[in-house]
Parts: C-alpha cells; structure tokens; sequence
C-alpha cells in the first residue's frame, strides 16, 4: 500500500529500470543477503555498513474491531490494556513494544501482554477485524478497514507516535544508480 506507489512512480520516470520485488515483514539484512534496497518502517539500528534516506513517517495507531470492544470494553487508558487481548506482532521471535505519548507529551514504549503473537502485519490486522483483540500498527494499513468501519481507533489522544519510514542499502552499493535513483 505504501512501497508499491514509490517504486511504480520510479519505474515510470525510470523505464529502464528493472524490478524485482520481495515482500515480508522479516527483518533482512541487505549486506549479507545482497539486496540493493530495502524499504523499512520503524526505527533503525545504528550501523556503519548500512546508509539510510528517510521516505516519511507515518503514525501509530490502536484500534479493535467493535465486537471485541462491544464485548471486552473499551480501554480507557494506557494501564487498562493490561486486562485486554492484545495481538502483537513479532520479530524474531520477540513481540513488538507498543508505543505511545505518556502524559507529559513523550513516547513511551509499553510491552501489552501478547495475548497473540504473529510475524506478519496482514494477519495482524485480520486477526483485529475479526475480534480477537487490540492491535497497534501504522495507520496507512488500518485506514482501509476504520473507513469500512471493521475496526475502532481506541485511545486516539496517545497514538501520535509517528513511526518512520526509510530507504536503506548496504554503503557498498550506494554509487550503483538503480540504488541513486531512490
């Protein structure tokens, strides 16, 4: 939803540019599996041999499908998701923090219990609009399914941690001008 429209806008303005295309919420290493670029949301690791250009940032967001909050109730603050089902994502093997504004304006990152644990976005997001739970993930994935009315922002006035989104390539291929392009 959000990679396909830059990469396609690229190869418009770049026919001869050849794509090959891989998509996956695993974390890959671009210097050990050779890969020219990769497009990643979230925070990055400080790394020498990796170069980095920031695309936008987009914000968090909380939200349930009604049933689940019909049934469950809706979390009033952050110390009430403690007693809710939270469907987390994982990377890993870990589950992801979640994060919010605290009181005082600054992001704090809260570890809800993984009542669901998946390594992928998409189900992640089927598992919320079918009523297993509160989920938190970047608001472009959700808005599709809020507009359809199948999930509920929940807490609104705590998710506007905005989460980055970056261009990243191994230093080494910089000069290549596939790689120059983005």
């Amino acid at each position: 939803r959000i990679a396909m429209p830059i990469l396609m806008d690229i190869l418009r303005s770049h026919p001869g540019l050849r794509l090959e295309a891989s998509f996956s919420d695993r974390v890959i290493d671009p210097v050990e599996e050779g890969v020219d670029l990769c497009l990643r949301f979230g925070e990055l690791p400080d790394r020498t041999d990796i170069a980095a250009r920031p695309l936008g940032s987009q914000r968090l967001v909380l939200c349930a499908a009604p049933s689940y909050l019909n049934e469950a109730g809706k979390p009033q603050n952050l110390h009430d998701l403690q007693n809710h089902a939270c469907i987390l994502g994982s990377r890993l093997g870990r589950a992801a923090s979640w994060r919010f504004l605290d009181e005082a304006g600054r992001v704090k990152s809260i570890d809800p219990p993984a009542t669901h644990l998946v390594s992928d976005g998409e189900v992640v997001i089927d598992m919320a609009v079918a009523g297993f739970g509160l989920c938190q993930m970047p608001q472009s994935l959700l808005q599709p399914h809020i507009d359809q009315k199948e999930l509920v922002e929940v807490l609104p006035d705590r998710c506007q941690v905005q989460s980055p989104f970056n261009a990243v390539w191994p230093v080494t291929r910089a000069m290549l001008p596939r790689v120059r392009i983005v």
